[in-house]
């Protein structure tokens, strides 16, 4: 019988730590897509009231003229971009067809800042 327990308590478990991943998962009930994510090795973004935020440390991918940010869908509200200070670059293409950006701030450290 205790056998019997223990998988049950296991089973308990696994299904909380499924509902709690899923519980986590970025809200895109709008149907835009996400509102945070990876943009680089050891870099994340996170998009709120018009502001992208990239953090982190290290380099940003490179993206092309044809899409393929990670925040593509939403790139007609962003209004706002900061970059953090552990950002080294800013990829190819990163803010192509932003078309409401405003304003940039970047960090003292950052060394590239790709095409377009």
């Amino acid at each position: 019988m205790k056998k019997r327990n223990i998988f049950t308590s296991i089973a308990v478990l696994f299904f909380a730590i499924l509902v709690c991943s899923f519980s986590v998962a970025e809200d895109t009930s709008d149907g835009m897509g996400p509102t945070s994510g990876t943009c680089g090795s050891r870099l994340t973004w996170t998009l709120s009231d018009g502001v992208l935020t990239i953090s982190g440390t290290g380099a940003m991918s490179n993206y092309t003229q044809n899409g393929g940010t990670p925040w593509e869908a939403r790139k007609a509200s962003i209004t706002k971009v900061v970059v953090g200070s552990g950002v080294t670059s800013i990829g190819d293409y990163a803010f192509y067809g932003c078309s409401k950006l405003a304003t940039v701030n970047l960090p003292t450290g950052l060394k590239t800042i790709g095409a377009c």
